[in-house]
C-alpha cells in the first residue's frame, strides 16, 4: 500500500518473482474480467492472481470480493497480490456511517485477510541500496 508512484508495483513484482518464481500469473484488466475468471476456475493451484490498482475491483463490486474470499478460503494453495492507495484502503475498510447501506462489507471482510507492507513516499539510502 502507498500513494502514487512510490513503487507499489515493483515492490510487488520483486516479491513475487524471489518467492514464487515458478509459478504462472493471471491478471484482469476489470471487475467483469476477474469475476469471470474466478467463476470459470481460470485461477489454479499455484498461481499468483495479480491485482494491480485493487480498488479498480472492489470499489462497488460485491460480488468480486466474496468470489475473492471462497477463493481464498479454499484448500489449493494461491496467492492474490493487490496494490492500492490508501485513501482507497481506508474507504474500502471503514464502517458505514449509522443508517446508511454497507456497500464494501464483502470487500472489508477481503482485506482484513491482507498482509499489508506500506510502501513510503520515498526510499532513503538504505532502501535504495
Amino acid at each position: 500500500m502507498g500513494d502514487s508512484s512510490t513503487g507499489k508495483t515493483r515492490a510487488a513484482f520483486e516479491a513475487v518473482r524471489a518467492r514464487l518464481p515458478d509459478w504462472p500469473l493471471l491478471s484482469a484488466v476489470d471487475a467483469a474480467e476477474l469475476l469471470a475468471q474466478l467463476r470459470s476456475d481460470a485461477v489454479t493451484p499455484r498461481t499468483v492472481l495479480w491485482l494491480n490498482e485493487l480498488q479498480i475491483f472492489l470499489r462497488y463490486q460485491p460480488d468480486v470480493a466474496a468470489a475473492l474470499r471462497r477463493l481464498l478460503a479454499g484448500d489449493e494453495p494461491v496467492a492474490v497480490i493487490g496494490t492500492i492507495w490508501p485513501q482507497f484502503w481506508k474507504e474500502l475498510t471503514s464502517l458505514p456511517a449509522d443508517g446508511e447501506q454497507d456497500a464494501n462489507h464483502q470487500a472489508r471482510e477481503l482485506l482484513q485477510l491482507a498482509d499489508r507492507v506500506y510502501i513510503p513516499e520515498m526510499f532513503t539510502g538504505n532502501d535504495l541500496a
